[in-house]
């Protein structure tokens, strides 16, 4: 249930504690404030009926995956920032990401440098970034000498939060139909898109969740963006805009999630759940509805 598509179901909530989130270092409670929307398309070029002969036709024939190249390219500024005019950002005014910790826990090779503008933790919570998640082209293992007629991508544009993912998408779709390259056709489909949020901080329920996690961990919450999108928390905060929402969970940094071997820290579960628990009990004996 959505509260947008059933609003019966949510009438009366108070407080929706969100535990799809984690701590921004194993042992440090963490209320994740803030998490960046997405949207995510397809773009599809064809040129040529079927393949052919590389030698005999090569050169003024266009190469489909060659005219996509040089449209994904555009995506990007030479920084590796995004390029899409009308997607907006901001500076994170929050504590930084240390880069030294980023680096480890992403898997980026020393010799490689990062890139975007900004301080880490804004190209991580609070401007866009845009990734090729998918390409449909010819194996290398496989390539043949020929001129490819049609390729296919997936572009994902994770978009700030105060970015409506609405006028994101026009953007990516406009960016793409103008930056194809020599005024070859190009076929854009929406695939999904989800607004990002950021919640209010404070409240009763936020003073007594962050008591029962210093309580469990012994140490004062903190609290962190996210690049990622859970879109459900922007559908209840734009349908119940006196909620207190509580993003917290037992996720941690080395979860790697949505990977293979997605994994959870036992001693981090443990000390969550007991966290929810003390933060119900407290919230049951104490709680007078507003």
């Amino acid at each position: 249930e959505w509260p947008s598509t059933n609003p019966d179901a949510f009438a009366g909530v108070d407080v929706a504690v969100i535990a799809d989130m984690g701590n921004v270092t194993l042992g440090h409670p963490t209320f994740t404030t803030q998490l960046r929307g997405i949207v995510n398309a397809n773009v599809s070029v064809q040129t040529l009926a079927e393949p052919r002969h590389s030698g005999m036709f090569g050169g003024p024939a266009p190469d489909a995956l060659m005219v996509l190249i040089k449209l994904l390219a555009t995506l990007v500024n030479d920084d590796g920032s995004c390029a899409i005019a009308g997607i907006g950002e901001s500076e994170w005014d929050g504590v930084d990401f240390p880069e030294p910790a980023f680096r480890a826990l992403a898997g980026v090779e020393p010799e490689v440098p990062l890139v975007g503008k900004g301080s880490l933790a804004s190209r991580l919570y609070s401007r866009p970034a845009v990734n090729v998640i998918g390409l449909d082209a010819p194996e290398v293992a496989t390539a043949g000498n020929v001129v490819i007629p049609r390729a296919r991508g997936t572009i994902s544009v994770r978009i700030p939060a105060e970015v409506d993912a609405k006028d994101a998408m026009k953007a990516l779709r406009e960016h793409v139909q103008t930056h194809t390259p020599w005024g070859v056709p190009v076929e854009f489909e929406p695939l999904m898109e989800a607004n990002g949020s950021a919640v209010k901080i404070g409240g009763r329920a936020y003073e007594a969740f962050g008591r029962a996690m210093q309580a469990v961990f012994g140490v004062e919450p903190t609290q962190q963006g996210q690049g990622g999108s859970v879109p459900f928390v922007a559908n209840l905060a734009e349908q119940l805009p006196d909620i207190e929402i509580l993003g917290v969970g037992a996720q941690d940094p080395l979860a790697r999630i949505h990977a293979p071997n997605e994994s959870v820290d036992l001693a981090e579960l443990q000390s969550t759940v007991l966290t929810q628990a003390l933060f119900l009990s407290e919230l049951g004996a104490t709680w007078e509805p507003s």
